[in-house]
């Protein structure tokens, strides 16, 4: 089943948008996965580029998985790991990406 969530995206969105979106349900898994919650199989789609969410079925972990993803959530909310991430994306990540695109767009096309 197929959610529309205007809240994320509430217009129509670009073509780039339209290719890049399905690909944040990967980063979603692997966020989900480090942070100790359980398997999200999410998935993001966009018709006549209108997005949408399918929340996909729910995982079925034995006891010993659930076990291991409880012990990540702790380890997570001990170290309040999420303030790391944050910070090395804002002073690390981000710049540099931010750099590269504003070379590329210094680019001369013409020159090409």
């Amino acid at each position: 089943m197929w959610f529309f969530s205007p809240e994320h995206i509430p217009r129509p969105g670009c073509t780039l948008l339209v290719e890049l979106l399905p690909w944040a349900a990967t980063g979603w898994r692997a966020g989900t996965e480090r942070y100790g919650l359980p398997p999200n199989l999410a998935a993001f789609g966009a018709s006549n580029r209108w997005f949408f969410y399918a929340p996909g079925p729910p995982a079925e972990l034995t006891a010993a998985e659930l076990a291991e993803l409880d012990g990540r959530a702790a380890e997570a909310m001990a170290t309040r790991r999420w303030r790391t991430e944050l910070r090395r994306w804002r002073d690390d990540v981000r710049p540099r990406l931010v750099a590269r695109h504003r070379a590329l767009l210094a680019v001369d096309l013409s020159s090409l």
